[in-house]
């Protein structure tokens, strides 16, 4: 970018630093799941421990996610947490933005 210079984002920061179409969806699904599990977390007043217990997880596993690391879970698996702290997790499918 040049300085003085505004790029307009794509709306996934995941395309914005560098990751190719698909694996900059999945990283942005991943992303706003995990963002979901936070917020559940604190609805409930979970502690990272008592959090994992009820979704089903590790305690280190939960705790990389919580630090941004997907690496090793599936969607699947951050929707069936979701769903056992009792969120209903739904899919919205839309086209795609043109670029600008």
């Amino acid at each position: 970018m040049t300085e003085g210079k505004w790029v307009r984002s794509s709306e996934n920061i995941f395309e914005d630093l560098g990751f190719e179409g698909e694996e900059a969806a999945v990283l942005k699904i991943k992303a706003d799941l995990m963002i979901e599990i936070e917020k559940a977390m604190k609805a409930l007043a979970l502690n990272q421990a008592r959090a994992a217990q009820v979704m089903g997880v590790p305690r280190p596993r939960l705790n990389r996610m919580l630090h941004g690391r997907f690496d090793g879970i599936t969607i699947d698996k951050m929707v069936q947490m979701l769903e056992r702290t009792g969120k209903q997790v739904t899919v919205k499918v839309g086209r795609k933005k043109k670029a600008a």
